[in-house]
Parts: structure tokens; sequence; C-alpha cells
């Protein structure tokens, strides 16, 4: 319980357990496991970032990439919805909310996987989110 306010985020591995505040910029490699923290808002992720991970379950999350990231993503949700910012250049490898439009069964759960950017791929974002939306914008 409680909040956080960091200015930078680089190599890091972390837990925040209903918690609300800013995350400044995140860089390099960072591994993040929310819980119920519905009020964090993240300022920026670098278009340099290697790799970020985030597990968030009861947490809304809003992503702001910069329009030079060039990288891959691959979000899982569960009882919650995936939006990307049109404005970025995506490719997408694999959207069950629309493979599921020539099917009849109904999910739950949906996958997303794909690409940003136009140069070589370099950052990877992975997002698992439980009962919370995600946006990349």
């Amino acid at each position: 319980h409680g909040r956080i306010n960091v200015k930078t985020m680089e190599d890091l591995e972390g837990i925040l357990n209903y918690s609300k505040g800013l995350l400044g910029n995140i860089k390099d490699e960072v591994k993040l496991k929310l819980n119920f923290s519905n009020n964090l808002i993240i300022k920026n992720i670098d278009e340099h970032i290697n790799n970020l991970e985030i597990s968030s379950n009861y947490s809304d999350l809003d992503l702001p990439i910069s329009n030079k990231f060039n990288g891959s993503f691959d979000i899982k949700t569960t009882h919650g919805t995936f939006l990307i910012n049109p404005a970025l250049s995506v490719i997408f490898y694999r959207n069950s909310e629309k493979d599921k439009k020539t099917s009849t069964g109904r999910s739950t759960s949906n996958f997303y996987q794909g690409k940003i950017g136009t140069n070589t791929q370099k950052g990877k974002i992975v997002i698992i989110s439980n009962y919370g939306d995600v946006k990349i914008k």
C-alpha cells in the first residue's frame, strides 16, 4: 500500500500492490507486477527500451510509446480490452479478437502479437493483464 514517485526506472524488477503514483521514464529492462494499482501513471517508455514485462491484476495500463519505437509486442488480456494508437505503425501477427469474428465461440481472453515501427525490431513489450484494460498510446 502506498504512493510511488520515480523519475527513471532502469534495470529493475518490482511488485506494486494497491499503489498509486508516477513512474517517469522506463528504460532498458523493467519487469513489474501490479496488483490493484489503477491510479499508477506511466509517463514515458523510452524508445530504446530492450524489454518491458508487466503482469497486472485489476489495474488499467496506459503505455505511452514514442513514435520512434521499433519493437515487438505480446499482449494477453483477460476480462479487459486492448487499444493501440492508430498513429503508430503497427503490424499484427495475431489478433484473437479478429480471429473470433470468423468463429462462433466467445472467450474472455484475447491475445495480440505484432510489431510497432518500421525498422529492425529492437525492443520487446510483454503484457499480461487480468481485469484491466491495456492502451498503447
